[in-house]
């Protein structure tokens, strides 16, 4: 009983630290003070709905864009990896 209960455990408990790992990842921006996407979703990050085709890039960009009017640039999340959107490449 104890054997099954350990071998579907293990499992679980490998699951929940993988995610716990992913999740710390999309604090990113944040802890260097970037502003960032606000809630970006396991697994897909800031663009689920563009890679589901619920939405096109350009107006996802276009909605982000608006979004962060006033910085120079602001944190997104393309699945585990930070990008940074600039906006204002002037000031770089």
């Amino acid at each position: 009983m104890l054997q099954i209960l350990l071998l579907l455990a293990a499992p679980a408990l490998a699951f929940a630290c993988y995610y716990r790992v992913y999740l710390n990842k999309f604090r990113h921006w944040e802890r260097l003070g970037v502003p960032q996407i606000p809630d970006p979703k396991f697994p897909s990050g800031s663009w689920g709905a563009v890679l589901s085709g619920k939405k096109q890039a350009r107006d996802e960009f276009r909605e982000n864009y608006e979004m962060f009017r006033g910085s120079r640039c602001y944190g997104a999340y393309l699945f585990r990896t930070p990008v940074l959107c600039v906006r204002d490449p002037v000031s770089f």
